[in-house]
């Protein structure tokens, strides 16, 4: 009888912590719609920025440079940018009939 009586107690010790830990729990503040709105405009603004200063540090790398290299960076952008379209700069049925 004893032990059972001490069995109960000590699940009824163990409920009873259980419930004032979740009481401690903090509840989560909702941020207002204003400052949630401001804060997405600060981080559109630091994006734009970020890329401003990005090209700037682009151009002054490209007016650094001499004129050979120049034209080299400006070929080697076209073919970068023609593969990323997925064009070839020979056509696929004249690399295969080609005359060997």
């Amino acid at each position: 009888m004893v032990k059972r009586f001490l069995q109960t107690l000590v699940v009824l010790f163990l409920l009873a912590g259980t419930t004032a830990v979740q009481a401690q729990d903090k509840k989560k503040t909702k941020i207002p719609k204003d400052k949630e709105k401001y804060a997405e405009e600060k981080a559109k603004e630091k994006k734009e920025k970020q890329k401003e200063v990005r090209e700037e540090l682009k151009e002054r790398h490209r007016e650094l440079q001499s004129k050979e290299t120049k034209k080299r960076m400006k070929r080697s952008k076209r073919r970068s940018e023609r593969m990323k379209k997925g064009k070839r700069k020979v056509p696929f049925w004249k690399r295969w009939f080609r005359r060997h």
